[in-house]
């Protein structure tokens, strides 16, 4: 719209109006017609502004995160001005918000999280809901920039449309000399006097004598040292399980003379079942229902349970093939439970079906529950 400042100049000069007054009269009319349609904002800077901090509380981030997460958020506090809010988000496997916006001072933190996990993209998502739009925000993220769950970069990206500026501060450790198990390659299942056969993959920084230990439940299988090579070197295991019917649970350690900068990656637990069929678990509050019954002429092996019965271990749950859960309202089963349940099915390929009903999905409180992702 402003370009057609440039005809009204031309057309201004070339047909000047008889006086001297005349031409800027008629020129600044132009001006200001054009401006007038033109609608033009100007924007001022907001004296007043909120900043976010998003900490990463997983166990990945290294022995002093806390101490260097409070240092920054106290900094923050100090040199903020007097109509300036802060908000403190914390996160693992799910994001909470621990210091809504405010000018009232953060004291520490105090939500529980699983650390197992790092859901960055929640907790950026969480930091956004609870500032009001339009309003000049930044976010502070100290993590380590390992996530888990959705990528986090996507909702960056629409945090930056959006005009919230993100800012990051890294929390690494120092992993150059970090042994490390990689992973494992288990049977999920075996058959009644079936040999068991599982392999660890380790991950070696330099030639070193390495010690390790498996153990199923408190009984030792193995144990011994060894020189490993650098680089990504197999460890294999051979264990004859004895039943015919039930789960074990197996654990691996490893350890160096040396300290190991990140000895949470030094241990790996893994679950193998020895059974002919698994039943299928059923969670129902009804006395009268039905759908046991069903499961059960059709030739499915059926165990039935109240919410407050179930034992929500994972060496307890890899005894079912899956869970069924019947017309239950999310809040009768603990997050901590729906956290396993929802890590069984993920990882160990367990069933997990929702019945409908007033007390399903939604409406029963599983959004945004762990079993809905």
């Amino acid at each position: 719209m402003l370009l057609l400042l440039l005809p009204a100049v031309i057309f201004t000069w070339l047909w000047r109006p008889p006086g001297r007054l005349l031409a800027p009269l008629r020129l600044l009319t132009y001006i200001l017609v054009i401006a007038a349609l033109a609608q033009p904002d100007l924007m001022l800077r907001s004296g007043s502004g909120t900043v976010v901090v998003v900490a990463d509380r997983s166990a990945s981030l290294p022995a002093d995160a806390t101490t260097r997460q409070q240092a920054a958020i106290r900094a923050l506090q100090t040199r903020r001005r007097n109509n300036d809010n802060l908000g403190v988000v914390s996160f693992a496997a799910r994001a909470t918000l621990e210091h809504p916006p405010q000018h009232a001072p953060f004291s520490s933190f105090a939500a529980e999280h699983n650390p197992d996990a790092s859901n960055l993209a929640d907790a950026i998502r969480t930091a956004l809901a609870a500032v009001p739009a339009n309003e000049n925000t930044r976010l502070l993220v100290l993590s380590d920039g390992r996530y888990t769950g959705t990528d986090p970069r996507l909702v960056a990206a629409a945090a930056t449309a959006a005009g919230v500026a993100i800012d990051y501060r890294l929390l690494t450790r120092d992993t150059t000399s970090d042994l490390a198990i990689e992973r494992l390659d288990v049977p999920p299942e075996l058959r009644p006097g079936e040999a068991l056969l599982a392999t660890a993959w380790l991950l070696v920084p330099y030639e070193q004598q390495v010690s390790y230990t498996l153990r199923r439940g408190s009984t030792v299988i193995a144990q011994g040292e060894q020189t490993l090579p650098r680089g990504r070197v197999p460890l294999t295991f051979r264990d004859l399980p004895i039943g015919d019917s039930t789960v074990y649970g197996y654990t691996l350690d490893i350890s160096i003379p040396a300290d190991d900068p990140v000895p949470e990656n030094n241990r790996a637990r893994f679950l193998v079942s020895v059974a002919d069929s698994k039943p299928l678990l059923c969670l129902t509050t009804s006395a009268n229902s039905h759908l046991p019954a069903m499961l059960r002429a059709g030739g499915v092996d059926v165990v039935t349970a109240r919410p407050e019965e179930l034992d929500s271990r994972l060496e307890s749950l890899a005894g079912y093939a899956g869970v069924v859960i019947e017309n239950i309202r999310a809040d009768t089963i603990t997050a901590s439970s729906q956290e396993t349940i929802a890590a069984w099915v993920h990882h160990a390929g367990a069933g997990l079906l929702l019945t409908g009903g007033r007390n399903s999905f939604g409406i029963g409180g599983y959004y945004r529950s762990p079993l809905e992702a």
